[in-house]
């Protein structure tokens, strides 16, 4: 089973996309005062998040690997991934509502070789496991997913 050292929670109602980030990628210093006072506004939009990684030396971006803004569920054919070699696991941001009427939500995972799928949600108290269609069933709608890829060649990151 693969645990991050250290998941990062939120304490307000703001900056999900961050914490998100940090605890897909587990970056320990991407997590700021500075970072959490500009998400107050609207947010964390994913090109702001790509700024974030890219000032931190980092050279990845999110990629959309799904995205519907109108959907309430991940369809079955955005679900299957292998992962082989000497990986670990695929970190992956989802894009989430916590109830009907709520506000969009970020939340960080790992998917693992087995297809196992690691929820690292700032906002609930521990991680759990799960698949990536199996996510549709704890919340009230998964309408996005993001994989981070290299900005030179695109190829996609995972962790070794």
């Amino acid at each position: 089973m693969l645990h991050l050292k250290t998941v990062y929670k939120q304490k307000n109602s703001y900056g999900c996309g961050m914490y998100a980030v940090a605890n897909a990628c587990n970056l320990k210093t991407f997590v700021t005062p500075e970072r959490l006072e500009i998400s107050k506004g609207v947010g964390n939009l994913t090109g702001m998040l790509d700024r974030w990684m890219q000032s931190d030396g980092l050279t990845f971006y999110m990629q959309a690997l799904y995205y519907d803004a109108k959907s309430d569920k991940i369809p079955s054919s955005y679900t299957e991934f292998s992962i082989s070699g000497e990986i670990l696991a695929m970190p992956l941001v989802f894009c989430v509502l916590l109830s009907e009427k709520g506000l969009s939500h970020m939340i960080g995972c790992h998917l693992d070789k087995l297809g196992s799928l690691y929820v690292y949600d700032s906002l609930k108290k521990d991680v759990f496991e799960t698949t990536i269609i199996g996510l549709n069933d704890h919340y009230h709608s998964v309408f996005g997913m993001y994989g981070f890829c290299d900005i030179h060649t695109g190829e996609y990151a995972f962790i070794s």
